[in-house]
């Protein structure tokens, strides 16, 4: 199996509250790709390649959906080696 798949990624975002929002940062080991968005219900982001770690405001229930396009779709992936430590 790849170590990682060659997808691209939208995410969808809802929020419990109307004035609920979260962070989606989405960025490349490289950093040719280094952008933070804050989203709302209704929004959308795209991600092409890279690590994208989501949160939401603490208090906000948030329910996202996830749609994947490309060859080997599935579960591949690597962590940050920045942020390897938060799985152990």
């Amino acid at each position: 199996m790849p170590t990682e798949a060659n997808t691209e990624e939208i995410y969808y975002y809802e929020f419990k509250k109307p004035q609920g929002f979260g962070i989606q940062k989405v960025y490349t080991k490289g950093g040719d790709i280094d952008e933070t968005y804050t989203v709302k219900s209704g929004d959308f982001v795209e991600i092409p390649r890279g690590y994208h770690p989501f949160h939401t405001a603490p208090g906000y229930d948030n329910y996202y959906l996830w749609v994947m396009a490309g060859e080997n779709r599935g579960f591949f992936m690597t962590t940050d080696e920045n942020h390897k430590w938060f799985n152990n």
